[in-house]
């Protein structure tokens, strides 16, 4: 059930708002309600896997308490077996098909039979789930949580409906005395409500008009694109991607409010970015601040101590590379994502360990660099095997010798999307919205006509979603697929 369809929007969410402010103020209760409401809706779209939804919350829940009591000379075996199962659940999901594809072409090499694996469907949220769970056993194991008792929060930690499919990953520690203890305001309503409507915006008014054009143009082969098509499917998938994935984690974010919850943000305005280390910073925060943490500063820390502080060129750029190729292959089990992940590796390597001249260009030249390079890594980001990548990598670098500038009629609806779009991949409405505010902050009436206004132009941005959503089919999210 996606949040930007007429179920959701019409039926799904107005009932169960409904129902839960009607609901005694009762955390346990509310906790409850949610809990169920989430299985529902992820019932809905997934079926019979709500099953394996909840094995992971028995299976993690049961390894929690078993941590909390075992001798410490055991702990650690137990919880290496605990991470290894939640990743070999994933893997098996995920990997098995990409797996076993690469296998069969050494077979095939090796002049041996190959094996036949059926696709494996992908469960909708197993990689954020999976997280929670590796989140929560590491609290445990390293006791900054207790296990949890109660497995109905853990459940809800694990299920609840706004971050369940697309994140944003919420960390163990951040939301559990939220589980416990909340109070809800009519203020945390109304910025939950904008919250949800910036998102809904995000996707159906921008993320959707971008996506027409890259779905038509990456249709074509390689070959029959000029470098002005290659480049606009290109541009238009990167602004796609962006509000797409913002625009959820917007909607998220602002549905956690409404019920209590606050989230930390996951977007900061990545195309404000003036090095690809910088985006990454900005860019889906809670995936990459989480690798950080429990990936990249372990891994760096063990190369130090193993080498006992002589610092190689190797020994630095290993755990740089081992982090983006690992974000690189989570985001799809396949080539192209792998060598996304190597080239932003070596890029932030770079970038954070050498001088380079990139850094004393003037702000302007920097934050170009920083977007043509990123337009140019969405490729591989869009593309389905590594030969389109090539293919159009090469028209976009100048292979093609038909530079046609209209060889893709853009229309009045695309240059509005594209200006709209600049606009609000920057922080240029927030800014002006907060100078106004402390400019008349002590005229009480302009305040009010200015908090009219924001009002006012999100109640049209929402019923111009909801009269898109009712005129066409809109996608699934982008990230759906990762």
């Amino acid at each position: 059930m996606l949040f930007s369809t007429p179920l959701f929007l019409f039926f799904f969410l107005p009932l169960v708002l409904t129902s839960f402010f009607l609901l005694p103020r009762s955390s346990t209760l509310q906790n409850v309600f949610l809990l169920i409401v989430s299985l529902i809706f992820y019932a809905w779209g997934e079926g019979l896997y709500v099953l394996l939804l909840l094995a992971s919350v028995l299976f993690n829940y049961l390894l929690g308490r078993l941590l909390q009591h075992l001798q410490e000379h055991l702990r650690k075996p137990a919880f290496i077996v605990g991470v290894a199962c939640n990743l070999l659940m994933l893997s098996a999901y995920k990997y098995t098909n990409f797996l076993a594809d690469n296998l069969n072409v050494v077979l095939h090499f090796l002049g041996a039979a190959g094996i036949f694996v059926a696709p494996i469907h992908y469960p909708l949220g197993i990689s954020f789930f999976t997280f929670h769970a590796i989140i929560y056993l590491v609290n445990v194991y390293t006791r900054k949580n207790n296990a949890q008792i109660n497995i109905l929060k853990l459940a809800l930690y694990f299920c609840f409906f706004p971050q369940l499919l697309m994140g944003p990953i919420v960390r163990y520690e951040d939301i559990i005395d939220q589980i416990n203890h909340r109070s809800i305001s009519a203020s945390d309503v109304a910025e939950g409500a904008r919250r949800f409507i910036i998102g809904l915006g995000k996707k159906v008014l921008l993320a959707q008009q971008f996506g027409f054009v890259t779905d038509l143009l990456f249709r074509f082969p390689p070959g029959a694109l000029t470098f002005y098509t290659a480049w606009l499917g290109t541009v238009c998938f990167s602004l796609q991607i962006y509000f797409d994935f913002s625009g959820y984690s917007d909607m998220a974010i602002g549905l956690a409010r409404i019920f209590g919850f606050h989230f930390k943000e996951n977007f900061r305005y990545p195309y404000i970015a003036a090095s690809l280390t910088e985006l990454w910073k900005r860019w889906h925060i809670s995936l990459t601040s989480l690798v950080r943490d429990y990936f990249y500063t372990p891994l760096a820390l063990h190369c130090m101590r193993t080498h006992r502080g002589h610092l190689h060129i190797w020994v630095q750029a290993l755990p740089v590379f081992l982090t983006f190729m690992a974000i690189g292959l989570w985001h799809g089990a396949a080539w192209h994502f792998l060598i996304f992940g190597i080239i932003n590796g070596g890029v932030v390597f770079i970038e954070n360990y050498y001088s380079s001249p990139i850094k004393r260009l003037p702000i302007f030249f920097r934050h170009l660099y920083t977007l043509i390079l990123w337009i140019l890594l969405c490729v591989l980001f869009r593309v389905d095997n590594m030969a389109q990548a090539v293919g159009f990598l090469s028209i976009m670098l100048g292979s093609s010798h038909h530079v046609d500038i209209f060889a893709y009629p853009a229309d009045a609806e695309l240059y509005l999307c594209f200006f709209a779009g600049i606009l609000a991949s920057t922080p240029l409405f927030t800014l002006a919205f907060k100078e106004a505010e402390a400019k008349y902050g002590a005229h009480p009436q302009c305040i009010s006509r200015l908090h009219f206004i924001r009002d006012a132009g999100l109640v049209l941005i929402f019923f111009l979603s909801a009269a898109s959503i009712a005129s066409q089919t809109i996608d699934n999210f982008i990230y759906f697929r990762y």
